[in-house]
This record gives structure tokens, sequence and C-alpha cells, in this order.
């Protein structure tokens, strides 16, 4: 791994209801400054499948539809990746592919 942590942001308290091992009880509550140690991803794939989506604000994934050497070429770190299931995924609106 790059060694750097990242967050991902939850954009709609339904997510929780995805994962059975996720609740409001699990959140903790943390200082700014350790909240800044971790970098933003907005990178999921499905678990099982190998097309990663960039997860934009306003709720739609969008397939980035490229080769490995041009998805790390444009900045993107495979340990920004975060494994989901497919609920979650069908929750995004399908949106444009990015080549």
């Amino acid at each position: 791994g790059s060694g750097q942590a990242y967050k991902r942001r939850i954009q709609n308290s339904k997510i929780f209801e995805f994962y059975p091992h996720l609740s409001f009880d699990a959140v903790k509550v943390v200082e700014p400054s350790t909240l800044a140690l971790y970098k933003d991803s907005y990178l999921v794939r499905k678990d099982g499948d190998s097309k990663v989506y960039e997860v934009n604000g306003d709720g739609t994934r969008h397939w980035l539809d490229m080769t490995p050497e041009k998805f790390s070429a444009t900045g993107r770190v495979w340990d920004m990746v975060y494994l989901i299931n497919g609920a979650e995924l069908s929750w995004y609106k399908e949106g444009a592919s990015v080549k």
C-alpha cells in the first residue's frame, strides 16, 4: 500500500441500511486535525467485479473505462478503491463513463 489513509464520504444515511454491521452507534466523532490525516477517496468497486467507479457528490457513479496505466497516470491510487456491495452500487445513478 501507499501508507496513505483514506476516508470515504457516506453520502446518505440510507447507505447504512446496505451493511448490517454499520449503524450510527458505530460512528466515532474525531477532531478535525485527526480527520485531516485522511485523504478523500471517491473510488469504489463492487465485490466480485473489476469495474472501478468514481462517485460524485450528486449521487452518480461513473465507470473508469481506462487501462490500469491510465488509472495510475491520472493520479488515482489503487489503495483509494473501497469495496462496496451491490445494493450500494445500485443506489448510485449511472452516469457517463470516464475514459
